[in-house]
C-alpha cells in the first residue's frame, strides 16, 4: 500500500512539494535535522504520508472512506493520526470506528499586521526580547514543563536568534508568558507560545506572539501558526493571521489538550 521515501535529496524534495500540507517548518526541520522521521507515499501517489516520532502525519489526496480505514488498520498500533483533505473541507468522518475520535486544528496561511498591538499592563509586566543568557538558562531547564519547548531545536543563541528568537513577559523576574520559534528552516519558523496559568487572561500571549510574528516579518521569516485548540485559533486571528484551513487528528480513547 505504501512506499517509503528516503530523506535523500529526491526525498527532501519530495517533502518540499508536499509541504503546504504537513506544516513545512515542523516536518523538514524535525526530518532532516533530527532524523525522527519516515516519509511515505502510496502506490497510485494519491496520498502520502510522515511518521513524526510517536504521530502519525497523514495527507489525503482524495476524501476516501476506504483509504482512511485502510490507513486506520496498517497504523493500528499508533495513537494519533493527523487527517489532512485536499479539496473540500472534511466536516466529520461518520465512518471511523468509535473506538477512535477526532477533533478539529487549525493552521494559518496568511498573517497581516493588525492596526494596534495588544495593551497589557507594563506596570506588573515587563516585556523583552530573549536575550543569551535568558535563551542559555530556557536551554538548561530540565524543570519547566511550560516553557520545555522554547529553544528545544537550537545549539546556541545565535541560531535561535536567526530563527527569529523569542519575546518574554517577565512578573518579578520570573518568565510568565513566551513566545518563540519552535523551530525553523529555510526562511519558516514554527510559532511556540505559552503562558503560566496564573497570569492568563492578561493579553500576555497575544504581547509575546504579536511582537514575535512582527519580528519574523522584518527580518523576511514566514511564521507559521499551528492551532491545537479553540483557544489557540482566536488567539493567533486576535494578532492577525487570517485563511486558516481546519484539519483533523484522530486519536484512540482520552486525549489531554493541556
Amino acid at each position: 500500500m505504501f512506499t517509503e521515501i528516503p530523506l535523500d535529496e529526491e526525498g527532501i524534495a519530495w517533502l518540499k512539494e508536499v509541504e503546504e500540507y504537513f506544516h513545512h517548518s515542523v516536518v523538514i526541520a524535525s526530518g532532516i535535522y533530527n532524523k525522527k522521521i519516515k516519509a511515505f507515499q502510496s502506490t497510485d501517489e494519491e496520498h502520502a504520508g510522515l511518521y513524526i516520532k510517536y504521530s502519525q502525519l497523514i495527507y489525503i489526496g482524495t476524501e476516501s472512506k476506504e483509504f482512511i480505514l485502510k490507513v486506520l488498520e496498517k497504523f493500528k498500533s499508533k495513537p494519533y493520526f493527523y487527517i489532512f483533505t485536499k479539496g473540500k473541507k472534511t466536516e466529520q468522518f461518520h465512518f471511523i470506528p468509535n473506538y477512535y475520535n477526532f477533533y478539529p486544528r487549525y493552521k494559518f496561511l496568511k498573517w497581516s499586521d493588525i492596526n494596534s498591538p495588544p495593551i497589557f499592563d507594563n506596570n506588573v509586566y515587563n516585556l523583552s526580547k530573549v536575550n543569551e543568557e535568558d535563551f542559555i538558562l530556557l536551554k538548561n531547564d530540565n524543570k519547566s514543563k511550560l516553557f520545555k519547548n522554547h529553544g528545544l531545536h537550537y545549539k546556541d543563541y545565535a541560531e535561535f536568534n536567526n530563527a527569529g528568537g523569542g519575546f518574554q513577559i517577565k512578573h518579578n523576574d520570573i518568565i510568565v508568558s513566551l513566545c518563540s520559534a519552535f523551530c525553523h528552516y529555510d526562511g519558516h519558523s514554527e510559532v511556540q507560545v505559552d503562558t503560566n496559568n496564573n497570569h492568563q487572561r492578561q493579553n500576555l500571549a497575544a504581547t509575546c506572539a504579536y511582537a514575535f510574528v512582527k519580528n519574523c516579518r522584518v527580518n523576511n521569516i514566514t511564521p507559521h501558526w499551528d492551532a491545537a485548540s479553540y483557544i489557540s485559533r482566536d488567539l493567533a486571528l486576535k494578532i492577525g493571521f487570517h485563511e486558516l484551513e481546519e484539519y483533523f487528528m484522530i486519536y484512540r480513547g482520552e486525549l489531554s489538550l493541556t
